[in-house]
């Protein structure tokens, strides 16, 4: 069955994430690993905090985090507040936010082959329980504030598609599309097609490796001597410079004399998004709220060998206090391949 990769997460506190991977950046203060239910459990230097159980350190000054990827003067670029209470759209390539163009926006090129990321930049942004802001486009994204930044809500850069889990080979923003029948995933680290297959009635072939990003993409599954398509190598870098979310899922295999009419298509998976969130002065994350940046599942072809699924995203979180409760949600993780029928 092909396979999936992991995606990135970096944040100002060194943070243990399933599936991704944390690294702390300059002299902010730093949770320790350590849990806790009094001073006591705690090393020199920290102390228990009784609401979240871990050690924080009570010796290190909060300093500016500065701005990775894009200019630090568009931190604190506007007066105006993003609030919101239910879901919006966000589309990057428009720079738009609930299909309304934001003032204080801007296109940031990476160059490199990365992605442009649009930013958006405010006073403070806060998102409601209940609340998602779902982001569109082939851009990156970058939301900025100046003060705060509060998230009871969900920011989803995941991958998409033409029919919602059937489909989903677009990927997020920053990330790159599953391939389609018989060709590789986009992005540097991309899943290949299958090695073949034979057609005798019925489509009978190898599956598509998955997209590389984290960790590196799934292969796909063998068939009578076939090689399978290979998983996408690790690429990336764990700081998140250039931002740019996962690679794509190789597609179906291509035989000649088949014929997909009354099959899927079979079309890789699209990579997860990539978002940078950064705040001037503190971020926190509540419960139920967070980012997701997942990557594609392969496309059902009901037909052969299954697509392979999209490497998951990129999530950069930055402030000089980041707060995460029990319950709050950060996942990059990447899309499942899809079952292959050969009979």
């Amino acid at each position: 069955m092909p396979g999936q990769a992991r995606g990135l997460l970096r944040a100002a506190r060194l943070l243990a994430v399933a599936g991704g991977l944390a690294a702390a950046s300059g002299c902010w203060p730093v949770a320790s690993a350590t849990s806790c239910t009094s001073d006591r459990d705690c090393p020199s230097g920290y102390e228990c905090d009784p609401i979240r159980h871990y050690c924080l350190c009570q010796t290190c000054t909060p300093t500016s985090p500065g701005v990775s990827n894009v200019p630090s003067d568009l931190l604190c670029a506007s007066s105006a507040e993003l609030v919101v209470a239910n879901d919006v759209v966000v589309n990057t390539d428009l720079a738009t936010i609930g299909g309304v163009a934001v003032a204080a926006s801007r296109e940031v090129e990476q160059g490199d082959g990365a992605p442009s990321i649009t930013v958006f930049s405010f006073a403070r942004i806060e998102l409601q329980p209940g609340s998602r802001l779902r982001v569109v486009g082939s851009r990156a994204l970058a939301l900025l504030a100046c003060s705060t930044v509060d998230l009871a809500g969900i920011v989803d850069v995941s991958a998409t598609g033409s029919l919602d889990h059937v489909y989903m080979e677009v990927g997020g923003p920053g990330g790159y599309h599953g391939g389609v029948k018989g060709q590789p995933g986009g992005g540097p680290c991309s899943g290949q097609a299958g090695g073949g297959g034979r057609f005798n009635g019925a489509m009978q072939s190898t599956g598509g490796g998955g997209g590389g990003h984290g960790g590196v993409g799934g292969a796909g599954g063998p068939f009578a001597g076939y090689s399978a398509g290979a998983g996408g190598a690790v690429c990336g870098e764990a700081e998140l410079i250039p931002l740019r979310g996962g690679s794509g899922g190789a597609g179906q295999v291509a035989i000649a004399g088949s014929n997909p009419s009354g099959d899927h298509l079979g079309v890789g998976g699209g990579g997860g998004g990539a978002v940078q969130i950064t705040a001037g002065e503190r971020l926190d994350i509540r419960f139920g709220g967070g980012v997701i940046a997942a990557g594609g599942g392969g496309g059902q072809t009901g037909n052969g060998g299954g697509a392979g699924g999209g490497a998951g995203g990129a999530i950069l979180l930055e402030a000089p206090v980041v707060t995460l409760v029990s319950g709050a949600i950060l996942t990059a993780n990447g899309g499942g391949g899809a079952a292959g029928d050969c009979d």
